[in-house]
């Protein structure tokens, strides 16, 4: 026996399969309006803050610079003539002067001298200081700073030059990565600030390296600021 199914009422199934699918993109228009909208509030917030903190930097730079200002009179003394200079002891090689002959006079193979700064020899003379780095990508990698050179800046005809090339320091100038003086820095203080570059000195014959490190001090009155301090050499 043969059981026939009645025939199938195409014109409702397909009436059916559009509600269906009308209901469908009616859920996914709100998902997408509910995604869209939250996206822009956090935009919007963004934005806000911005341009809050933008606008309130202006009165706090303000008041930055101003109780700098009062800090430095009051530390500070008056003069009424300015100090004789030291005929011992003068500055007279200028930089640009000091680092052409100091790198002139010394020949290193896989070192060369990095930027210069004022120090002062053992004995008290000033002096052009250099950190004997890394020269070339895979000597970065791989080798420390040699140590230190101090180019005396108080003679021009009789300039001596001292060269501490034989310690190798395990932090250093020109070192990639983490035996790098400013990954070092970072990591030991991110927050803190260092503006100047390394100081390369000598004591008791055995070179060092000191950063001068700048902090801040946070003044509550009349609005939340902050002012550079002085946090030593780490």
């Amino acid at each position: 026996m043969l059981w026939f199914l009645p025939p199938l009422d195409t014109e409702d199934s397909r009436a059916a399969a559009a509600v269906a699918a009308l209901f469908e993109e009616t859920d996914r228009g709100e998902v997408n309006s509910s995604v869209i909208v939250k996206l822009a509030l956090v935009v919007g917030v963004i934005i806000v803050a911005l341009v809050l903190a933008g606008l309130y930097s202006v009165p706090a730079n303000a008041l930055e610079e101003r109780t700098l200002a009062e800090q430095t009179m009051a530390e500070g003394e008056p003069v009424e003539n300015f100090p004789e200079m030291n005929a011992d002891n003068a500055r007279i090689v200028p930089r640009s002067v000091a680092d052409v002959q100091s790198r002139g006079s010394v020949s290193y193979r896989q070192y060369r001298l990095g930027t210069s700064d004022i120090a002062r020899m053992e004995d008290g003379r000033l002096a052009w200081s250099y950190p004997i780095q890394p020269d070339g990508f895979r000597n970065m990698l791989f080798e420390n700073q040699q140590g230190v050179l101090l180019s005396d800046m108080t003679s021009m005809e009789d300039q001596e030059i001292q060269a501490f090339d034989d310690t190798p320091f395990s932090v250093g100038e020109g070192m990639l990565l983490h035996r790098g003086s400013s990954w070092n820095l970072r990591k030991s203080d991110f927050w803190a600030k260092y503006n100047d570059d390394a100081i390369e000195f000598v004591h008791d014959g055995k070179p060092y390296m000191a950063y001068p490190k700048t902090g801040h001090e946070w003044h509550l009155t009349p609005i939340p600021h902050t002012t550079p301090t002085w946090e030593g050499s780490p």
